[in-house]
């Protein structure tokens, strides 16, 4: 499949098929925290990335045999807000395929545009990222196109979460030493209050980000940062990720270009795997090194275990 990933246990939406609709990695920013990798084209530019009329076609093709999944996500190798065609995918598969929730993964930075915030509306669920409410921490951690601005965009996320009739789950990643101050967490708060999103998601590093020596908040300071947010009148903070040990309770059939497909998306560890996929460990890893012996993937090593990395070209 060219648009089409997993489908995939994911935490938050169950068994999900992802869509790509971009071209690795166009995104309009370029976070010290991004698992796809580094932004090689850092652009804001609204345009028909990848040919949209392929992708219902090949939704279509997949879907036909109404698979047991619980969502079709936006998702990948970049901010899908900015490929022209969005809305149009959107309103096809929720026409055609009620029984599916569409669920859209976005950095948020162009829901101040009408235009995006009509292109999403079909959808029921949008998960937006805010990682900073001061324009200095989001420079630090998202790296930015440089016309974007951090108010403009906390005016936009507001908008759409008054606008939108589904459901808005705002992910706020927390950088140690940047935006976990109590001074950047005050601010987030005064953002988040007036935004004022379904739930909040507290998320800290995972996998491998783009750039040497990041860490991941320790599971004390998130509870910390929950329960401050708590306290300030916000409802429904979570802490997400690994903190603990909760297993997928489906399993998706194991293919070989199943599993390049997610590694080529997100650095996986052989646990993430096994939990994904209908395999046994024995014959995992002898698939992932074969791929390491065919120069497909490597290894990295993280707090959380051992990562494999897909090679880039």
């Amino acid at each position: 499949m060219k648009y089409l990933f997993g489908p995939i246990v994911s935490r938050r939406l169950g068994v999900s098929l992802g869509v790509d609709i971009l071209p690795p990695k166009t995104c309009n920013l370029n976070c010290i925290y991004c698992e796809v990798g580094s932004t090689t084209s850092l652009t804001n530019t609204i345009a028909e990335y990848s040919p949209t009329e392929e992708i219902i076609r090949e939704l279509d093709e997949y879907l036909a045999s109404r698979p047991a999944i619980d969502s079709i996500t936006f998702s990948g190798s970049g901010e899908p807000t900015i490929h022209s065609g969005i809305g149009k995918i959107i309103r096809h598969l929720v026409k055609n395929y009620p029984a599916y929730k569409v669920s859209v993964l976005t950095n948020g930075t162009l829901l101040w545009k009408k235009e995006i915030r009509e292109a999403l509306s079909p959808a029921h669920l949008v998960l937006p990222s805010l990682d900073a409410a001061s324009e200095k921490a989001f420079r630090k951690i998202n790296a930015p196109e440089k016309s974007l601005d951090i108010n403009k965009i906390i005016d936009g996320l507001e908008i759409f979460c008054r606008e939108f009739s589904g459901e808005v789950w705002l992910e706020i990643f927390i950088s140690p030493g940047i935006n976990d101050t109590d001074e950047e967490i005050q601010l987030l708060i005064s953002a988040v209050k007036k935004i004022k999103p379904h739930k909040v998601q507290l998320n800290s590093l995972d996998r491998p980000g783009t750039i040497k020596g990041l860490i991941k908040e320790p599971l004390e300071k998130m509870e910390y940062i929950r329960k401050t947010m708590t306290q300030a009148g916000i409802e429904h903070v979570e802490i997400t990720g690994h903190y603990d040990k909760t297993s997928a309770e489906h399993a998706i059939p194991f293919t070989a270009e199943n599993l390049k497909d997610i590694i080529e998306r997100r650095p996986q560890t052989l646990e993430d795997i096994l939990a994904a996929f209908d395999i046994n460990r024995n014959d995992l890893e002898k698939q992932l090194q074969l791929f390491i012996d065919r120069g497909i993937i490597h290894t990295e090593d993280q707090d959380r275990g051992r990562f494999y990395v897909l090679n880039k070209k």
